[in-house]
């Protein structure tokens, strides 16, 4: 243990002096990284990294560039333009990855930059743009959230260890359940559906339970259901808006990634 942490402070000294030094620091990468490119004959998946049961190695079937490229730099697929090829249905990949001991999430997508870089030869810049979007607001007036029970009910507690939401499908309405979203999650959530920008400017910072009954609506209104449902059970209510957003735009890319 003694000599481990000599070796941890001799590493930490190094670096400190190398930036005192101006010298650039380590480039951030996963220990291993198999690529391979496969069909797209089942659906994708992606386990393990930071915050899983399996944080020190990632494995993701089924990702195309365009998926990585949102994972890499933290962004939605509308604030991706790149060539369409990059999305099609035709190129898919494999990835197992290695995750170093102790990596964040940030450090993690900084990994997923420089794969990007290193196998595919991705080249990018970044342009802000303006897009018609939406915020999710609160009337004036008492609001009709309460805070999520989580945490103090064991019961709720054993169905719900982290924060969740679903859609129930069945033969009449529909229902989203939710259990312990803070209101930039639920923003987030009817930006995925509405396929663009739902900006949360309620200002609140506590976390809610939702149990909304909707009817299923189609693009480009596919959120417009659950959103009704969340004025008229909750008050919240989305006003339309121009967002101006950061783009990341894609000058180069190879389909065909370098050897593992």
């Amino acid at each position: 243990m003694r000599e481990l942490n000599l070796a941890i402070g001799l590493g930490l000294f190094l670096a400190a002096t190398n930036a005192a030094r101006g010298q650039a620091p380590a480039k951030l990468e996963f220990e291993v990284a198999s690529v391979k490119p496969m069909s797209a004959s089942n659906p994708p998946s992606k386990s393990g990294g930071p915050g899983t049961a399996d944080p020190g190695q990632i494995t993701w079937t089924g990702a195309n560039l365009n998926w990585l490229l949102s994972t890499a730099y933290d962004v939605k697929p509308y604030q991706i333009s790149s060539p369409d090829w990059l999305g099609c249905c035709s190129n898919f990949y494999t990835i197992i990855a290695k995750v170093p001991e102790g990596a964040t999430k940030e450090q993690v997508n900084l990994m997923w930059q420089n794969l990007l870089k290193d196998r595919f030869g991705v080249v990018i810049h970044h342009e802000s743009r303006v897009f018609q979007g939406e915020e999710l607001t609160l009337p004036k007036g008492p609001s009709k959230l309460k805070e999520t029970a989580m945490g103090r009910d064991p019961v709720l507690d054993r169905y719900y260890t982290a924060t969740q939401w679903g859609v129930l499908d069945g033969t009449g309405p529909r229902h989203l359940l939710a259990k312990a979203l803070t209101l930039q999650q639920v923003a987030s959530m009817l930006d995925q559906l509405a396929g663009h920008p739902v900006i949360d400017k309620t200002g609140l910072t506590g976390k809610y339970d939702f149990n909304v009954e909707f009817e299923s609506g189609e693009p480009p209104c596919a959120s417009c259901g659950i959103s009704n449902g969340l004025e008229q059970d909750y008050g919240l209510k989305l006003v339309k808006s121009t967002v101006t957003l950061d783009v990341i735009v894609v000058d180069h890319a190879e389909k065909i990634p370098t050897d593992n």
